[in-house]
């Protein structure tokens, strides 16, 4: 669990270091500023989308360490071959522990994985579905703002010449 709790946080401040680096200092090109927000902002998504998936993935990894754990400590307590009924029921017993401490253990790791994964996912997709998605319309706005004043210069100067003939 101590290992699971490390790597969630360790993407999500990876994930928050490369987004920043991304929104501060990606290279905006003078020529084509849309061009560049475009494609710092599908790198933010890309990586939003990364980190999401990274952080259900060692959830889902944890839990699945829980469950061989269990299986294991069930075929030890299988393996002790007892011919008499005080072993078997010995035995039962143990099984029936064994299982009712993974249920319980596994009850509290689904909640705690549960709060941390659906909190610092939705931190990381709200976040950088923002981001990525601001920079992404900007550059289209921007893109059809720059269209727009090539349509109007372009209409100026037939106006104007127009007149004069």
């Amino acid at each position: 669990m101590d290992k699971y709790i490390l790597y969630t946080v360790l993407v999500f401040f990876a994930w928050m270091i490369a987004t920043f680096i991304c929104a501060r200092y990606w290279h905006v090109d003078i020529n084509r500023p849309s061009r560049s927000k475009v494609y710092c902002g599908s790198t933010i998504c890309i990586l939003t989308a990364i980190a999401a998936a990274q952080m259900s993935f060692y959830k889902e990894q944890v839990q699945m360490e829980l469950s061989q754990e269990k299986y294991k400590r069930i075929l030890n307590i299988l393996n002790d071959n007892s011919d008499s009924n005080e072993k078997k029921e010995r035995n039962d017993y143990h099984i029936k522990r064994t299982e009712l401490m993974y249920d319980v253990t596994e009850i509290e790791t689904n909640t705690y994985a549960n709060a941390i994964t659906n909190t610092l996912v939705n931190i990381v997709t709200i976040i950088g579905a923002c981001i990525g998605g601001a920079l992404l319309s900007l550059a289209i706005i921007e893109r059809f703002d720059y269209r727009q004043v090539q349509l109007s210069k372009k209409d100026a100067y037939n106006k104007a010449f127009k007149r004069d003939s």
